[in-house]
């Protein structure tokens, strides 16, 4: 049985070209690769990446939204959007592929600017396989710098921890935001950790995360309701909900270089992104008090007129 990789393009060919060579110079699992191009103005990058994949020998479709869902995937699957869904929908586009071959029994989310350093698909799907209730599994995740990127393995924030920074606009006032952000840091406070080979958690790195294929349908996929931000924390949501366990495994690591795709996009647009998602995960997932419910629609009201003065 195979795993699908699932990887999202947006005007990032040649990290997408980057990480598909890195798998294929470390990796020894049966895999699929399920490219989606989410709707990128760089059209010379699809035309590198279509290129990229003609040449390579394998087997290789390229398709389109209006195409149907082939039964078995080739080696190289090709679906270019004709428009930016986000992260959420455009994924949930490779998933749906996924889905349809029989073949494929994990899917591993991956981010096009995701190296791998050594092979590290056979110890996900080992985890998979020998835990019972397993939901996510991540690697240790480094940075560029090759320090510890501590996203791979954080705790579910609280609603407060959510509401706050919003309520102050972002502004680390009594270094209330940057204490909170250190508590979800699970490795940050628990450094011995990377010494296990496994060790739950609730949120794992959306860069490279790995869940059995009927397990990710059950769950319903990805919310396409939000556009960016906030995947990883509604998928902690389902997971816990399901009584699933998701789980770090420092014994196999990778590469996140980080952020290439949303530097392309303007400060405002990422700004009204993240508080749309935060918005939709607190009032669908939060089970926010009276009190929470009360103090957001108070935060609401002064997002949406800065948004509102913004525009003008």
């Amino acid at each position: 049985m195979a795993t699908a990789i699932v990887i999202l393009n947006y005007n990032t060919a040649s990290d997408t070209i980057g990480c598909i060579q890195s798998i294929e110079a470390y990796n020894t699992a049966p895999i699929k690769y399920i490219v989606v191009d989410n709707g990128s103005s760089d059209k010379e990058g699809i035309r590198l990446i279509d290129e990229f994949f003609n040449n390579s020998q394998k087997s290789y479709l390229k398709l389109y939204d209006t195409d149907s869902h082939p039964q078995s995937l080739p080696y190289f699957c090709f679906l270019v959007s004709s428009r930016n869904d986000g992260y959420a929908k455009g994924n949930n586009k490779g998933l749906d592929l996924a889905y349809s071959d029989n073949s494929i029994q994990n899917i591993l989310i991956l981010n096009s600017d995701v190296l791998f350093c050594e092979d590290i698909i056979p110890t996900l799907v080992h985890t998979q396989d020998s835990i019972d209730k397993c939901g996510l599994t991540t690697p240790l995740v480094l940075s560029r710098r090759g320090t510890i990127d501590h996203c791979c393995a954080r705790k579910a924030p609280t609603n407060w921890q959510i509401i706050i920074p919003f309520l102050f606009f972002h502004r680390n006032w009594f270094k209330y935001i940057s204490k909170a952000d250190e508590k979800q840091k699970i490795l940050r406070n628990h450094p011995d950790l990377v010494k296990e080979s496994l060790f739950p958690i609730d949120i794992p790195s959306g860069a490279c995360m790995m869940i059995k294929k009927d397990v990710l349908q059950s769950l319903d996929s990805f919310d396409s309701r939000t556009f960016l931000y906030y995947e990883e924390n509604i998928l902690e949501k389902k997971t816990r909900k399901a009584g699933l366990v998701n789980y770090c495994i420092p014994t196999v690591k990778c590469i996140h270089l980080g952020a290439n795709s949303t530097m392309q996009l303007s400060s405002i647009f990422l700004q009204k992104c993240s508080f749309n998602s935060a918005d939709h995960y607190l009032r669908n997932y939060g089970q926010l008090t009276l009190i929470q419910s009360a103090i957001w629609a108070f935060v609401r009201a002064l997002w949406n007129f800065k948004f509102l003065l913004k525009s003008k």
